[in-house]
């Protein structure tokens, strides 16, 4: 029973991070209006969360691995709660930004520890209990735009931030009592000088992006030249420091080995996919179907439901299909679904019966879900296999590939749609790019680990 609770403390604490990660998104009009700020601003309450959480998440798998799961859990909970109730009273918007710099610390260090205590707790049912705790994101994703609205509505956008902080402080005397207490805690070293690089070098590529749409000028164009210079270098340095330090962040010699290649470059381009362009989807649905707002917020809702039941059943099904299998089908419907949806079909006719363009558009968001159910799991263990004594270690790194990927999707689609003559017109080169990415990146599925005790890391 304690075993269950413990599972049941853990995925709380993703379920709450994950209502607040899309809350914030709805609130994000009335923050602007309420601190009289602009877009461009405001637009880092969003971004700096995101990198932060990237930046960290390898350091605190690998702290979780040497310090204790549940030390790292604890002290997530403690960052996510003070960061929570800090944006909840910040005064502008440069204290806010700074206090969700602080929140997103305990974002990054609660997936990999999560992971680390529910597969300590389940050591002989690690691949389900991963997808299972992987699978519980999207039941936030369901619940943060549809009651967002209506706590905003009735308290303000502050409770987006101040309602998680007593849940968090529930959930952390629970966590004290009920997690089994760490047992080792090795000396390690932390690179924080290669999470700086990854963190500037993303940081100056996005922004790099985000200026080619506007309009073309010298300054632009050096700006522009400059930042994604500064950016590549970043990156280089990242990986030649990375020969010379005992514990990089990013162990070029493990990158190149096959097998871990393979399956981070896979979880980066099903970052792009499914991370990256479906914060668009609300957009396309009122630029193209002519939704409203309210019910452009409701569109995401069959894709999430469809990740929970495919998600679930791949979680219990695993290890008798292996990897490959899910991998491949994921990858490909999903591609699929950006393809129906660069075709922007406004209507069906079956047997006399004409289904709207819109309910069209909520199938192929459950098509879509499917899909994303069907991969996650896989591509989540799939890391882990290759290394399964340093599993929170791998599940950072594995998160940081995958938010990279949704990260930089965003910067690319944002200006496809910027310079396109109209949003439909760049919706449709957008998705049908998307769709050709995501076919592509099937042949890596041969080179990842097919299952449970078959991976080996070959050159």
């Amino acid at each position: 029973m304690r075993r269950h609770i413990t599972f049941a403390v853990v995925t709380l604490g993703q379920l709450v991070a994950s209502v607040t990660i899309t809350a914030v998104a709805v609130a994000f009009p009335v923050m602007i209006t309420d601190l009289n700020t602009n877009l461009i601003l405001a637009g880092w309450v969003l971004t700096v969360h995101q990198l932060v959480t990237i930046a960290l998440m390898p350091l605190s798998g690998k702290a979780s691995d040497a310090l204790g799961h549940k030390r790292v859990f604890m002290l997530s909970m403690i960052m996510y709660s003070v960061g929570s109730l800090l944006s909840a009273i910040a005064p502008n918007i440069y204290l806010l930004i700074l206090c969700r710099a602080l929140q997103a610390v305990g974002t990054a260090a609660m997936m990999p520890s999560s992971i680390g205590i529910v597969t300590e707790t389940y050591p002989k049912k690690r691949m389900q209990v991963v997808g299972l705790i992987t699978s519980i994101m999207p039941v936030g994703q369901i619940i943060g735009p549809n009651i967002g609205g209506l706590v905003i509505d009735t308290l303000g956008w502050r409770s987006v931030f101040w309602l998680p902080v007593p849940i968090t402080s529930v959930l952390f005397f629970l966590a004290i009592h009920i997690i089994p207490r760490d047992n080792k805690m090795a000396r390690t070293s932390f690179d924080l000088t290669g999470a700086g690089l990854f963190a500037g070098g993303l940081s100056s590529v996005m922004f790099a992006l985000s200026q080619i749409g506007n309009a073309v000028s010298y300054s632009s164009v050096f700006l522009v030249s400059i930042l994604l210079i500064a950016g590549c270098a970043m990156f280089v340095m990242l990986f030649r420091k990375g020969r010379h330090v005992s514990q990089p962040l990013v162990d070029s010699t493990l990158l190149r080995k096959k097998p871990f290649l393979a399956a981070n470059l896979y979880n980066f381009f099903l970052g792009a996919g499914s991370i990256g362009n479906a914060n668009l989807i609300p957009l396309y649905a009122v630029s193209v179907y002519g939704m409203s707002t309210a019910g452009s917020g409701l569109v995401l809702t069959p894709r999430s439901i469809a990740i929970i039941l495919t998600g679930t059943c791949t979680s219990l099904l695993l290890g008798r299909w292996g990897y490959r299998r899910p991998l491949f089908v994921g990858g490909v419907g999903l591609g699929l679904s950006y393809l129906l949806l660069s075709l922007e079909i406004q209507g069906v006719n079956i047997i006399g019966n004409t289904i709207p363009g819109s309910h069209v558009l909520l199938a192929i968001m459950f098509l879509s879900g499917l899909s994303l159910g069907i991969a996650n799991p896989a591509a989540n263990n799939a890391c882990i296999e290759l290394m399964p004594d340093k599993i929170a270690t791998i599940s950072g790194l594995r998160g940081m590939f995958r938010l990279s990927g949704g990260a930089l999707a965003i910067s690319i689609s944002t200006v496809v749609l910027h310079v396109s003559s109209s949003l439909p017109r760049g919706f449709v080169i957008m998705n049908i790019g998307m769709a050709v990415v995501l076919l592509a990146m099937t042949p890596l599925v041969l080179a990842v680990p097919a299952g449970v005790h078959k991976a080996q890391l070959r050159q």
